[in-house]
């Protein structure tokens, strides 16, 4: 079964693992919860296999007004990133086929 969302996602686990829906949905939510309340902390979650949850900052760089010409400093949001585990990138390789990475810094 695909899953795409996530009560597709509890309704799959619930029935692999022959649990209630309910005690699911609360595992499901609490996991999710954690890893959402470290990464807004600051501290990245690593899921060995799968791959790692962390901040992101963005650079800050100069604009300016369209209308004005005035200089002002735009940027340097900070945001939730994941990146994929080797073993996750292998497995994804393997099924689709194709490159791993066009480059070696390891983007896709």
């Amino acid at each position: 079964m695909s899953v795409t969302n996530l009560s597709e996602l509890i309704a799959v686990v619930a029935g692999a693992e022959d649990v209630t829906r309910a005690l699911t949905e609360r595992i499901v939510k609490r996991f999710l919860g954690e890893i959402r309340g470290n990464v807004i902390a600051g501290t990245a979650v690593k899921l060995q296999g799968f791959g790692s949850f962390y901040v992101r900052k963005g650079g800050r760089w100069r604009g300016r007004h369209p209308v004005t010409g005035k200089v002002a400093e735009l940027g340097g949001r900070t945001r939730p990133s994941f990146r994929a585990s080797e073993k996750f990138v292998e497995a994804v390789h393997e099924k689709w086929g194709g490159t791993k990475t066009p480059d070696e810094s390891g983007r896709p």
